[in-house]
């Protein structure tokens, strides 16, 4: 298992890149986006998949917390797809305007979750670091005994 800086190190550069390929979306052609929207998706899966195996060796309360919330997000993110796949659907001008501007909100909202989700996981490697130094030094007690 990486060490969890590293963990982060690569998070900060995989947003990096997202941050790049969404800029460039403003120039690129409908089928090129729709071809980065694949690829995008495909990214995803295997990062659950990732997520799957690291939580599969998890101690089972965490585990469960884990799965929870994971399991409301796919439900959100199942939505918005189907919403996305309707709307793409429509034919109607105003209707599509409106569907653009949703599915903008939507991107809004998933990108301040991840950087909510990001802030909560350097919480998160903290909260380790301090129970990893805190049982450290239990035994460092237990040992001078």
């Amino acid at each position: 298992m990486p060490k969890l800086s590293e963990t982060l190190t690569e998070l900060t550069q995989r947003t990096k890149e997202m941050e790049a390929r969404a800029d460039a979306r403003h120039e690129q052609t409908e089928a090129q986006v729709q071809a980065a929207r694949a690829e995008a998706n495909a990214k995803a899966e295997a990062a659950k998949k990732a997520a799957d195996e690291r939580v599969s060796g998890a101690e089972d309360a965490v585990k469960s917390q884990w799965q929870q919330a994971r399991q409301s997000f796919e439900q959100h993110v199942a939505k918005a797809k189907s919403d996305v796949a309707q709307r793409r659907a429509d034919v109607d001008r105003d209707r599509a305007e409106r569907s653009a501007k949703f599915a903008a909100d939507n991107a809004e909202f998933a990108i301040e979750y991840a950087e909510y989700a990001a802030e909560e996981a350097i919480v998160s490697v903290l909260d380790a670091t301090d129970a990893r130094l805190h049982a450290d030094g239990l035994a460092v007690q237990a040992a001078a005994r």
